[in-house]
């Protein structure tokens, strides 16, 4: 036989290959990319980072590097301004007044450096400008 030609005999048998493909589609991630683009639900505990911004009409504001706007419920941002990069940790309001973006009753506010920095550098942290759930 020529050497480029397969024997039926090393071929394996219709049934185990569709196994292994059948086996392959259940336990790929499907949706595992469109899960984390999924933006955050309305009682969902998140993480964003993102720069604090003059925008909000009735609250304040942080926008994310992928140009996501949320918008925080009003209290003291504990010294935290407009221009900072910022670190939020709070729930996805259900209702809001503050009348644009996605409202985040937040609990903790962190300064991890200034809008102004470079991307990549010292005070821009890995991920900035995201959200992740907890």
């Amino acid at each position: 036989m020529p050497a480029n030609r397969f024997s039926r005999r090393s071929l394996l048998p219709l049934p185990v290959v569709l196994v292994l493909v059948a086996a392959v589609l259940l336990l790929a991630p499907w949706g595992a990319a469109d899960a984390a683009q999924k933006p955050p639900q309305p009682g969902d505990t998140v993480e964003i980072t993102g720069c604090l911004t003059d925008e909000g009409a009735e609250c304040p504001a942080l926008r994310t590097k992928n140009n996501k706007l949320y918008t925080l419920t009003p209290r003291d941002l504990e010294g935290a301004q407009v221009g900072d990069l910022v670190t939020v940790t709070g729930t996805v309001a259900n209702i809001s007044f503050c009348q644009q973006g996605t409202t985040i009753e937040w609990e903790t506010i962190e300064v991890v450096g200034s809008c102004e920095d470079p991307p990549g550098g010292p005070n821009d942290p890995e991920g900035a400008g995201s959200y992740s759930k907890k």
